[in-house]
Protein backbone atom coordinates (compact mmCIF):
# COMPACT_ATOMS: atom_id res chain seq x y z
CA UNK A 1 0.00 0.00 0.00
CA UNK A 2 1.16 3.49 -1.12
CA UNK A 3 -0.31 5.69 1.33
CA UNK A 4 -0.25 9.59 1.18
CA UNK A 5 -0.94 11.33 4.07
CA UNK A 6 -2.67 14.57 3.78
CA UNK A 7 -4.15 17.70 5.38
CA UNK A 8 -8.24 16.82 6.18
CA UNK A 9 -10.42 18.91 3.80
CA UNK A 10 -13.51 19.53 3.52
CA UNK A 11 -14.10 17.62 1.23
CA UNK A 12 -12.47 14.46 3.01
CA UNK A 13 -15.47 15.83 5.99
CA UNK A 14 -17.97 14.79 3.33
CA UNK A 15 -16.93 11.39 3.18
CA UNK A 16 -15.93 11.00 6.57
CA UNK A 17 -19.97 11.97 6.75
CA UNK A 18 -21.37 9.28 4.07
CA UNK A 19 -19.21 6.38 5.98
CA UNK A 20 -20.92 6.80 9.28
CA UNK A 21 -24.09 5.95 7.01
CA UNK A 22 -22.85 2.92 6.02
CA UNK A 23 -20.86 1.57 8.96
CA UNK A 24 -22.40 0.77 12.40
CA UNK A 25 -19.31 0.67 14.35
CA UNK A 26 -18.34 4.72 12.75
CA UNK A 27 -22.48 5.53 13.99
CA UNK A 28 -21.35 4.10 17.48
CA UNK A 29 -18.34 6.21 17.73
CA UNK A 30 -20.27 9.45 16.48
CA UNK A 31 -22.94 9.06 17.99
CA UNK A 32 -26.19 10.10 16.20
CA UNK A 33 -23.60 13.04 14.22
CA UNK A 34 -22.03 12.70 11.25
CA UNK A 35 -18.39 11.48 11.26
CA UNK A 36 -16.92 14.85 9.88
CA UNK A 37 -18.79 16.39 12.50
CA UNK A 38 -17.56 14.57 15.23
CA UNK A 39 -14.03 15.03 14.05
CA UNK A 40 -14.84 19.21 13.84
CA UNK A 41 -16.21 19.34 17.04
CA UNK A 42 -13.22 17.48 18.58
CA UNK A 43 -10.70 19.85 16.91
CA UNK A 44 -12.58 23.03 16.43
CA UNK A 45 -11.83 25.30 19.31
CA UNK A 46 -7.99 24.46 18.81
CA UNK A 47 -7.60 24.22 15.19
CA UNK A 48 -6.27 21.13 13.08
CA UNK A 49 -3.19 21.39 14.23
CA UNK A 50 -2.83 22.68 17.43
CA UNK A 51 -0.43 21.70 19.67
CA UNK A 52 -2.87 19.11 21.04
CA UNK A 53 -5.19 17.32 17.93
CA UNK A 54 -3.81 16.40 14.52
CA UNK A 55 -6.30 14.90 12.22
CA UNK A 56 -4.98 13.08 8.64
CA UNK A 57 -6.16 11.65 6.11
CA UNK A 58 -4.91 8.54 4.64
CA UNK A 59 -5.11 8.12 0.59
CA UNK A 60 -3.81 5.33 -1.36
CA UNK A 61 -3.68 6.13 -4.93
CA UNK A 62 -5.99 8.87 -4.91
CA UNK A 63 -8.99 6.79 -3.02
CA UNK A 64 -9.32 7.89 0.84
CA UNK A 65 -8.61 5.19 2.63
CA UNK A 66 -9.34 6.40 6.27
CA UNK A 67 -8.83 9.17 8.78
CA UNK A 68 -6.39 9.40 12.00
CA UNK A 69 -6.82 11.44 14.61
CA UNK A 70 -4.17 11.87 17.18
CA UNK A 71 -3.64 14.10 20.57
CA UNK A 72 -0.42 15.01 21.65
CA UNK A 73 1.55 15.81 24.80
CA UNK A 74 4.33 16.67 24.95
CA UNK A 75 6.97 16.67 27.39
CA UNK A 76 5.72 17.33 30.49
CA UNK A 77 6.12 15.53 34.27
CA UNK A 78 3.17 12.96 33.76
CA UNK A 79 3.30 12.54 29.74
CA UNK A 80 6.66 11.76 28.78
CA UNK A 81 5.99 12.88 24.61
CA UNK A 82 3.11 11.12 24.03
CA UNK A 83 1.39 10.07 21.15
CA UNK A 84 -2.33 9.27 21.61
CA UNK A 85 -4.05 7.26 18.75
CA UNK A 86 -7.36 9.24 19.52
CA UNK A 87 -8.95 7.56 16.18
CA UNK A 88 -8.74 5.33 13.30
CA UNK A 89 -11.36 5.15 10.93
CA UNK A 90 -10.83 2.73 7.85
CA UNK A 91 -13.41 3.52 4.57
CA UNK A 92 -16.08 0.89 5.00
CA UNK A 93 -15.32 -0.50 1.55
CA UNK A 94 -11.95 -1.06 2.28
CA UNK A 95 -12.11 -3.02 5.82
CA UNK A 96 -11.10 -6.36 6.58
CA UNK A 97 -8.51 -5.59 3.69
CA UNK A 98 -5.31 -4.21 5.48
CA UNK A 99 -5.57 -0.74 5.55
CA UNK A 100 -6.22 -0.09 9.28
CA UNK A 101 -2.88 -2.67 10.37
CA UNK A 102 -1.43 -0.78 7.24
CA UNK A 103 -2.04 2.48 8.53
CA UNK A 104 -1.18 1.21 12.28
CA UNK A 105 2.34 0.24 11.04
CA UNK A 106 2.99 3.63 9.18
CA UNK A 107 2.10 5.87 12.34
CA UNK A 108 4.44 3.77 14.09
CA UNK A 109 7.39 3.85 11.81
CA UNK A 110 6.59 7.41 10.25
CA UNK A 111 5.07 9.10 13.24
CA UNK A 112 7.01 12.70 13.14
CA UNK A 113 6.75 12.68 8.96
CA UNK A 114 3.17 12.27 9.32
CA UNK A 115 2.31 14.31 12.57
CA UNK A 116 4.90 16.28 12.83
CA UNK A 117 5.89 14.68 16.40
CA UNK A 118 8.37 12.43 17.41
CA UNK A 119 6.78 10.72 20.79
CA UNK A 120 8.62 8.08 23.16
CA UNK A 121 5.79 6.68 23.94
CA UNK A 122 2.60 5.98 21.01
CA UNK A 123 -1.11 5.46 23.50
CA UNK A 124 -4.34 4.02 22.34
CA UNK A 125 -7.97 3.11 23.92
CA UNK A 126 -9.69 0.32 22.12
CA UNK A 127 -13.18 -0.58 22.82
CA UNK A 128 -12.67 -4.06 24.32
CA UNK A 129 -15.26 -5.20 21.84
CA UNK A 130 -13.81 -4.09 18.75
CA UNK A 131 -11.74 -7.25 17.63
CA UNK A 132 -10.39 -6.32 14.91
CA UNK A 133 -8.80 -2.77 16.56
CA UNK A 134 -7.65 -5.38 19.19
CA UNK A 135 -5.74 -7.71 17.13
CA UNK A 136 -4.43 -4.45 14.57
CA UNK A 137 -3.00 -3.14 18.09
CA UNK A 138 -1.09 -6.57 18.96
CA UNK A 139 0.26 -7.23 15.61
CA UNK A 140 1.59 -4.06 15.48
CA UNK A 141 3.45 -4.71 18.85
CA UNK A 142 1.56 -2.49 21.80
CA UNK A 143 1.19 -4.19 24.57
CA UNK A 144 -1.60 -3.71 27.53
CA UNK A 145 -0.84 -1.36 29.70
CA UNK A 146 -1.65 -3.65 32.89
CA UNK A 147 -1.45 -0.78 35.18
CA UNK A 148 -4.13 1.70 33.63
CA UNK A 149 -6.33 -1.66 32.77
CA UNK A 150 -6.17 -2.49 36.10
CA UNK A 151 -6.92 0.78 37.37
CA UNK A 152 -10.01 1.20 35.02
CA UNK A 153 -11.28 -2.29 34.78
CA UNK A 154 -14.74 -1.71 35.02
CA UNK A 155 -14.28 0.29 31.83
CA UNK A 156 -15.26 -0.66 28.09
CA UNK A 157 -11.93 0.22 26.61
CA UNK A 158 -8.74 -1.40 26.47
CA UNK A 159 -5.56 0.51 27.04
CA UNK A 160 -2.27 -0.15 25.21
CA UNK A 161 1.05 1.35 24.81
CA UNK A 162 4.18 1.22 22.45
CA UNK A 163 7.57 2.30 23.17
CA UNK A 164 9.66 3.59 20.26
CA UNK A 165 13.19 3.79 19.94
Amino acid sequence: MNFEWKQTTEQDLEQFNNWGKKDLKIQKFVDGKNLGNKILEMVENIGYDSGVFRVRSVYDNDVLVGVCVVIINKATKKSRNTLTLYNIVVNPELQNKGYGCAMMFDIVKNCEQIFGFKPRVIKSYVDKDNVASNKMHVNAGFELDKKLNKKLKKGKNIHYEKTLN
